[in-house]
């Protein structure tokens, strides 16, 4: 299911790739634009069935190169759940404790603003970064955190409704893979035993341009 999954986001991007850019899409040359996304994160395999899914945070920033290409900055929080399996929380902690993990990404990327429609205009974008999973542990008042810092790749699409001169609201998939370690005192593989892991970003938000 994961590798169909794959496949299909990998099909889409390359076909948002093939369609030509409209000289009436988003002009960006010159331009800085700021964006907040609030959504949902989902996941699969052994990290759905122990964290479950969870919400997300994104703060970016894309400064234009041309007409319709940027340099895309992200800094996002994807929050899952609890661990509900507390044998492996003993396990990993020495003791019954819950387990949240967390796990922050400062990526970058390339977007390419891609053809337009009246007042929605789309884009893709696609690039790497570091993610932070941290694996957060309750103590009474404090709270208690491990953190192993990993390499991550990811690809998405955004689809903006322009609703006014510098601003549009968007709506944005992405597909984040993490390399999540190899060495059991990385939070991911010591529940998972998987090497990597998928991310599956879906977020609403508001966009800002300069003039």
């Amino acid at each position: 299911m994961d590798r169909l999954i794959k496949n299909i986001i990998y099909t889409l991007c390359t076909l948002l790739l093939l369609i030509p850019h409209d000289a009436e899409a988003i002009n960006v040359k010159g331009k800085e634009v700021l964006g907040i996304r609030l959504g949902g994160i989902a996941t699969s395999g052994e990290l759905k069935r122990i964290f479950g899914a969870g919400s997300e945070l994104e703060i970016y920033f894309v400064e234009g190169l041309n007409s319709w290409l940027g340099v895309n900055i992200s800094f996002s929080s994807h929050n899952l759940g609890y661990s509900n399996d507390m044998m492996k929380n003993i396990e990993f902690i020495g003791s019954k404790m819950d387990v949240k993990v967390n796990i922050y990404s400062a990526t970058v990327g390339i977007t390419l603003f891609t053809n337009s429609h009246h007042r929605l205009n789309q884009a893709l974008e696609a690039g790497g970064g570091l993610y932070a999973i941290v694996a957060i542990l309750p103590l009474g008042f404090y709270e208690g955190r491990i953190t192993d810092n990993q390499a991550g790749l990811y690809c998405g699409t955004t689809t903006y409704y322009r609703i006014g001169k510098r601003i549009m609201l968007d709506a944005c998939f992405k597909y984040h893979h993490i390399f999540s370690g190899a060495d059991l005192s990385h939070t991911i593989y010591f529940y998972t035993g998987n090497e990597t892991t998928n991310i599956y970003q879906l977020t609403f938000g508001v966009t800002f341009f300069t003039d």
